[in-house]
């Protein structure tokens, strides 16, 4: 094995030579033999231990062991460890993805640290074909049936083309100790049972299932390149981007005679996996909304508006009365005079002060808000002004309101409330812009 590993770096990790490699080392079988080869042939290596807290006993000796492997073998070891189980509660993920999380994370965190180079972790060939059954069992593309890359980055995944039996029979025929993880055996975990149920079924229809399952990972990650390079060509005029918002617009993209597979690719980057709900919107009324841990996705007519989930703003920004300037929410200018000059600029507002009640409040509509708008008899809802204003479902969220008191004075940069108006008994002007 240690041949065909030195064969496989030399033609797909020929970069690796002469920097420094952090190996993560569970103590288990894969990272055991993955620290064992690279040692063995030479390179630099470091390496990193979690105890995730998660078998008592179990997880002290595992990191027991790795203290004692790293001496015997004269390697530079860190450690660390976490409280798993409070962290997925916290984060409100399972255990699996909390540890995941935590490990690269800290990971990263080393390698910046020290400067090292690359971080190798163990996933074979056995890792690689779960993690592609477990994207099939809940939905994927291309990229999802292509299962791990063997270069992330940098982190780089050497034992990716080798098999579990090469692995064990490696470490048997060179006498290795490693530590089982008895957790790896409970099917209550999705992985563990694809490991324990699915394959071996698989393997009944045909023995050697991991070398054709190897062949049709090479076959999907040309396929998956013929994709790549057809998206990077692709005529996106369907997708346009102001500021931190992209609106896709829907007709366009259903020119597209893959536009199912062109939208699923291209929400990728903004963590949309399953994207069936969205397409199924497209013949739904407008307001639909969809969310990713990042990003919401709006329905409006016949476009799609992306834009990333931001803190929620407070609900109200209050103005006291001398101040001169705002920057937060909007930027607005604040002026008070004697004169009052005539022009039709929406962005100014000139207001009667003696009807005004500070503080002024700065803040979105509700339901049920209404005002007077100036030039026009009664009262009209917002809701209504906003659809007679032909607003998007966007521009309702952005649009700020005026208001004094209870009453909204301004709809700012659109319409001023006919009640606050200035006439012929105001002795002092309020000039607001909005820029």
């Amino acid at each position: 094995m240690i041949k065909k590993l030195e064969k496989h770096i030399s033609d797909s990790f020929a970069f690796i030579k002469n920097k420094k490699i952090l190996i993560g080392l569970s103590g288990g079988l894969d990272s055991i033999v993955l620290a064992y080869l690279l040692n063995e042939l030479g390179f630099e290596i470091l390496l990193a231990h979690v105890n995730f807290k998660l078998r008592g006993k179990d997880s002290d000796e595992d990191e027991n062991f790795v203290v004692q492997w790293a001496q015997n073998f004269e390697i530079p070891l860190f450690k660390t460890s976490f409280d798993t189980r409070k962290v997925a509660s916290k984060r409100k993920i399972s255990i699996e993805m909390a540890a995941r999380d935590l490990r690269y994370d800290w990971f990263k965190e080393l390698s910046k640290q020290n400067n090292f180079d690359y971080i190798a972790v163990a996933h074979h060939l056995n890792d690689n074909i779960e993690t592609i059954l477990m994207n099939l069992s809940r939905g994927t593309g291309i990229t999802g049936i292509s299962g791990m890359k063997d270069i992330s980055g940098n982190i780089i995944r050497p034992l990716l083309p080798f098999s579990r039996n090469e692995i064990e029979q490696y470490a048997n025929e060179n006498n290795l100790q490693w530590r089982e993880d008895l957790s790896n055996l409970d099917t209550i975990y999705k992985r563990n049972k694809i490991r324990h149920e699915l394959i071996p079924l698989f393997e009944e229809l045909n023995p050697s299932f991991v070398d054709s399952f190897s062949k049709n990972i090479d076959n999907f990650r040309q396929t998956e390149k013929i994709q790549n390079e057809y998206l990077n060509n692709l005529n996106c005029d369907f997708w346009s981007e102001r500021d931190d918002i992209v609106e896709i617009s829907i007709p366009k993209l259903k020119k597209h005679i893959a536009y199912k597979t062109i939208l699923r690719e291209k929400l990728l980057p903004f963590n949309f996996r399953n994207i069936d709900d969205i397409l199924h919107s497209f013949s739904s009324i407008s307001g639909k909304m969809f969310f990713s841990e990042t990003h919401r996705i709006i329905k409006d007519r016949d476009t799609l508006i992306l834009r990333r989930i931001e803190n929620v703003e407070p609900e109200e920004f209050i103005i006291e009365e001398n101040i001169s300037s705002i920057n937060i929410p909007i930027r607005l200018n604040f002026k008070t005079s004697e004169i009052f000059s005539k022009n039709h600029d929406k962005q100014i507002a000139q207001l009667d002060k003696s009807k005004l009640k500070f503080p002024l409040k700065i803040r979105k509509w509700k339901t049920g808000d209404f005002f007077y708008p100036q030039g026009l008899k009664g009262k009209k809802k917002i809701s209504k002004f906003y659809k007679d204003e032909k607003y998007s479902l966007l521009d309702k969220e952005e649009q700020w309101l005026l208001v004094s008191g209870e009453d909204i004075v301004w709809v700012i940069g659109k319409r001023i409330d006919e009640r606050y108006k200035v006439d012929s008994n105001t002795k002092e002007v309020l000039h607001i812009l909005s820029n």
